[in-house]
């Protein structure tokens, strides 16, 4: 697999962002978004291209060499996914980085559950903590408080 370029992940960007926004086409908060998202593409990019960069720099520090261009394009996927769920929820790369950078500092699992602009119900939510990988999933509800108690009912292993 071959890791994508800075312009092809800006062009991608844009593409999520766009069909995104199509969701609030005459809505009043569609320029507010649009403004809002006006240089997420970039950021998208930027992000990206700095974890694998990280990802490099973590490989040579500890084993000394560089990771194989395979694993380094697997561990961009997963990374690239949870950002183009952002995208799609027009929560610009840099909120999500804070979010993300939030559940790291986290001694125990915490969730962060953001509406999706442009859903009627659905959300991103983010959950993990500084011992544990982050992970996230688009979820459907009527109920922000719904997927707060599945997650709770789910953590004390009843269920109902």
């Amino acid at each position: 697999m071959q890791l994508p370029s800075r312009e092809e992940l800006v062009e991608e960007a844009k593409q999520v962002v766009e069909k995104a926004l199509l969701r609030l086409h005459g809505r009043p908060e569609e320029e507010l978004a649009r403004e809002a998202m006006r240089d997420a593409p970039e950021a998208y990019a930027e992000l990206l291209q700095g974890y694998m960069e990280d990802i490099r720099r973590l490989y040579r520090e500890s084993l000394g060499e560089e990771p194989a261009g395979e694993e380094l394009a697997r561990l961009l996927e997963r990374v690239r996914g949870l950002y183009r769920a952002g995208l799609d929820c027009l929560v610009h790369p840099a909120v999500l980085d804070g979010y993300l950078a939030e559940l790291s500092r986290e001694r125990s699992r915490r969730h962060i559950l953001v509406k999706c602009l442009g859903w009627e119900n659905r959300y991103l939510l983010l959950e993990g903590s500084s011992s544990e990988d982050i992970v996230y999933a688009l979820l459907a509800a009527e109920d922000p408080a719904e997927i707060y108690r599945e997650m709770r009912r789910k953590a004390s292993g009843k269920q109902g």
